[in-house]
């Protein structure tokens, strides 16, 4: 791979994964603030999931690492994203989601029912 390539989707990678770090950041002091919410809650954790693939994927095209590096870091990272993927089954499995859009997509109506209460 030409090494100009390997950079700059390493540099957009590490920005991806910052980005959507802060996203993470700001939705947590608006929610503590503002009691905002996601519309569906498993964008929180498909968030947190995209940014560690992208941090992985940053540093992976950034470093020059070994292959014990590379497997440990590949290690932290699947279990990363496969703690992620836990919670959000536990979610889906607690919460429902009801989401519609109007035909002209002016207004979203997000219902989240409780599956034990109902």
């Amino acid at each position: 791979m030409n090494k100009n390539i390997q950079k700059i989707g390493g540099w957009v990678s590490f920005f991806l994964a910052i980005g959507l770090f802060v996203l993470q950041i700001v939705f947590l002091f608006l929610h503590a603030r503002f009691q905002v919410e996601y519309s569906d809650g498993r964008f929180f954790y498909l968030i947190n999931i995209f940014s560690t693939v992208f941090l992985g994927l940053a540093i992976l095209l950034l470093t020059q690492i070994g292959k014990k590096q590379r497997l440990f870091g590949g290690v932290a990272i699947a279990s990363c994203v496969l703690a992620n993927g836990i919670l959000l089954a536990v979610d889906v499995a607690k919460t429902r989601n009801i989401i519609s859009i109007s035909p002209n997509f002016k207004h979203v109506v997000s219902i989240k029912e409780n599956k034990k209460t109902g």
